[in-house]
């Protein structure tokens, strides 16, 4: 092995404290990015929420000023939590690309579109299977 390949592979080697940092930089974005949307969940809550009873024809209600506040934090939590799994696929993948092949790069490359595609059907589909099939069936207990 020539000596310019091998001090090259080794710059690119980390010690353990090194991955960890990495991991916690890595981990402390993710959780801005969630908190971030998060709060603009909640600023924006009535609308989200004004979106999803458009069509109903009842009025919800709530039995305790509680529910409320439960029902605000669970709507921007979701909104958090959708906004946050594409940029934790992205930083698993930064995480992992480093000691990956040339090979392995190029396969794994190709799952991108699929995964984003495939979070976004996920997301119709479950929106549609809670209007269409879910919300009816406990709708129909009153």
């Amino acid at each position: 092995m020539p000596k310019e390949n091998e001090q090259h592979i080794q710059e690119k080697e980390m010690n353990m404290v090194g991955h960890l940092s990495e991991l916690r930089n890595r981990l402390i974005f993710i959780a801005v990015w969630f908190i971030l949307f998060f709060v603009l969940g909640f600023i924006y809550v009535k609308d989200i929420y004004q979106f999803f009873v458009l069509n109903l024809d009842f009025k919800l209600a709530s039995t305790s000023p509680g529910d409320i506040i439960w029902i605000y934090f669970t709507m921007s939590g979701l909104v958090g939590l959708v906004a946050t799994i594409p940029v934790l696929a992205l930083q698993i993948w930064l995480f992992v690309k480093p000691a990956l092949t040339d090979k392995e790069r190029r396969a794994s490359v190709a799952y991108i579109p699929a995964l984003f595609i495939l979070f976004i059907a996920g997301l119709v589909f479950g929106y549609l299977v809670f209007t269409k099939l879910i919300f009816p069936f406990f709708a129909g207990f009153e």
